[in-house]
């Protein structure tokens, strides 16, 4: 049997969203083609230009901070010497995407290629040399179209997939209820950490204090980056913690 999980693999290539593309054709004064696109994202998605441009310039020239998918301590974070992910500061979107997709196969070069058991193997299709040459060197045109972001894979698979699913603009991710029963279980949440001590061994790497201070209710449509992923990351951390007898109080 083989296993296939396409995650970011498919993202920074088949998937790609196009990020930068706007702006690219903005700064290669573009303004027809800038313009026409920026209307069709307004009609599909309801996003005004501002904002389209605004989020293309923010991602191309932002600082990132790297700071992994958990509240680490200061401390830990500093001593694990943790690095900023790399950061092209170019108008051209697909330096952008070729970059991206670099610093994620440099993250996984060593992944085993079987499970633990030796039962399966593990198979990445989507990181054929081939497939990526291709989404790079696709163009922005192909990527946003007709006010879609990833219109590459959604052309593709038009009249294969439905088309309440191939050309949907309202995926979230995880469940659609997933922030209700995020707030549903706060209460339980805050009393996890509480029972924290201050001198418990987990704290040498979680950010207990941060944690504790960030457990409040998010709105249980858009909620937050943070709800989604940081916050359970770090309670997924400490359980994992848990299990060695120096992490025990």
């Amino acid at each position: 049997a083989n296993g296939w999980c396409p995650g970011h693999d498919a993202t920074n290539g088949l998937t790609s969203h196009g990020s930068g593309y706007s702006l690219e054709l903005a700064a290669t004064l573009r303004w027809f083609a800038l313009l026409k696109q920026l209307r069709e994202m307004r009609a599909v998605n309801a996003c005004s230009p501002a904002r389209v441009l605004a989020r293309d310039v923010r991602n191309t020239f932002a600082t990132e901070s790297g700071q992994p998918l958990a509240l680490l301590s200061p401390e830990f974070f500093s001593e694990s010497h943790a690095v900023a992910r790399s950061h092209v500061r170019s108008i051209r979107h697909r330096e952008n995407q070729l970059t991206a997709l670099k610093t994620w196969l440099r993250r996984r070069a060593n992944r085993p290629a079987t499970t633990a058991n030796g039962d399966a193997r593990v198979v990445y299709p989507l990181r054929d040399k081939r497939v990526l040459e291709f989404c790079i060197s696709a163009p922005g045109s192909l990527k946003i179209r007709d006010g879609y972001r990833r219109y590459l894979v959604r052309g593709a698979l038009q009249g294969i997939l439905p088309d309440k699913i191939c050309w949907r603009t309202s995926k979230s991710p995880f469940a659609p209820d997933y922030y209700v029963r995020y707030n549903a279980q706060l209460n339980k949440a805050k009393e996890f950490v509480a029972a924290i001590g201050p001198t418990d061994p987990v704290r040498s790497i979680v950010n207990v204090a941060e944690l504790e201070r960030s457990l409040y209710p998010v709105d249980e449509v858009r909620g937050t980056p943070a709800a989604l992923a940081t916050i359970p990351g770090s309670f997924y951390l400490i359980c994992f913690l848990r299990q060695f007898a120096e992490f025990r109080p």
